[in-house]
């Protein structure tokens, strides 16, 4: 059996783990699919790209595969007031913080990984369910794992 379904599952783990106050959306892949109550503060994991990391070390190959973690919050400013619109983005980056700093102390995801990363995100983002706004940003994180060939 592979490994994909345990690196998944300690992924969900450690955003559920430091993220807690969130709630894990139905559907990451698209936002505005969720109910609201999912969109005031919540989390998903899209599962991305994946890489041969070009190393075998007979019985086993590395492959690198690339998790988008999705954290949303709703927007509770209103246009008049960019300040309190301001913070209630910066809120995000700081749940995203989080998520970084402590991929940088656990880097083998509770001992599954050979190295998980923050990669990169895309910026704060803004998408509208029912005429309520609430903001968005999509991180991509690297998990490299190993893989042993079956009969190897």
């Amino acid at each position: 059996m592979s490994k994909i379904t345990d690196v998944f599952n300690n992924l969900v783990t450690f955003v559920g783990g430091e993220l807690s106050d969130h709630t894990r959306l139905n559907d990451p892949y698209n936002i505005e699919e969720n109910p609201e109550m999912l969109l005031r503060k919540g989390w998903g994991i899209q599962i991305d790209d994946g890489v041969d990391t070009n190393r075998c070390i007979s019985p086993e190959y590395y492959l690198g595969r690339t998790f988008t973690i999705v954290i949303v919050r709703e927007s509770v400013a209103k246009d008049s007031d960019p300040v309190r619109r301001e913070l209630s983005k910066l809120d995000l980056l700081e749940d995203l913080h989080i998520l970084i700093a402590e991929a940088v102390s656990e880097n083998t995801l509770y001992e599954i990984a050979v190295n998980f990363k923050y990669i990169s995100d895309g910026g704060l983002q803004e998408v509208f369910v029912q005429d309520k706004p609430y903001n968005f940003i999509e991180a991509n994180f690297l998990v490299e794992y190993s893989q042993t060939i079956p009969g190897a």
